[in-house]
């Protein structure tokens, strides 16, 4: 096992066809690149991930660039690179994500005595996941008049369904209030009039678009 920042000597040993003479090359001394600080997530939302990276302290690397992708694919994406100053924390902000995805991290960087570059982690150690977003907005109500009695007292509903944005829909609500010509009854308006009530008249399932309502306020089957 190669521990990082440590002094090596490092030789080639040659062996005869019968194993009994064996030569060595010159050692070569080789030191061990330092390990790197580990990224941080400072910020999580919808479509949006803040990522912070502190830099060593010894100017042990000269630039640096910060890449992801989102789990389950193969193409990772870079961010400009930047040089890079000893005990600097740099951050990230990566913007236009899914809602409720998970993001691969990793930095690469370009140590002051190499040319080379170095992606570290070489196995992905750090997930960061975006929030769920606010679903949109469910589409009008449809109705339908249906028999019972007295006549007309059954209603059939029916909506588009509203887009999730993330996580899963559980449940739909169908709410009524008494009509108002001049007012939309709002969940907003409902603190400034207080004599428009809502009465739920539907609770159902998130994968459910349609609605069967008797008489205001009670429930029916899906």
């Amino acid at each position: 096992m190669v521990i990082p920042s440590r002094r090596a000597s490092v030789w080639v040993k040659v062996f005869s066809k019968d194993g009994l003479v064996d030569v060595d090359s010159e050692h070569v001394e080789v030191m061990t690149l330092p390990s790197l600080p580990a990224l941080s997530l400072r910020h999580s939302y919808a479509r949006s991930l803040l990522v912070a990276w502190t830099s060593p302290a010894d100017s042990s690397v000269n630039r640096h660039r910060f890449q992801y992708l989102p789990e389950g694919k193969s193409r990772w994406r870079s961010l400009d690179t930047e040089m890079t100053s000893p005990d600097h924390t740099y951050l990230a902000n990566l913007t236009q994500l899914l809602p409720a995805t998970h993001y691969l991290f990793r930095i690469q960087v370009v140590y002051t005595h190499t040319l080379h570059n170095y992606s570290w982690p070489s196995e992905p150690l750090f997930n960061y996941s975006t929030l769920s977003e606010i679903p949109g907005p469910p589409g009008q109500v449809m109705r339908q008049q249906v028999g019972g009695l007295p006549l007309g007292s059954g209603l059939k509903v029916w909506w588009k369904q509203a887009k999730a944005n993330g996580a899963p829909i559980i449940a739909y609500t169908l709410q009524a209030a008494p009509y108002h010509p001049h007012h939309t009854p709002t969940a907003e308006h409902t603190t400034r009039a207080p004599n428009t009530t809502f009465t739920t008249v539907y609770n159902g399932s998130g994968e459910s678009q349609r609605g069967e309502c008797g008489r205001l306020g009670e429930e029916k089957g899906v």
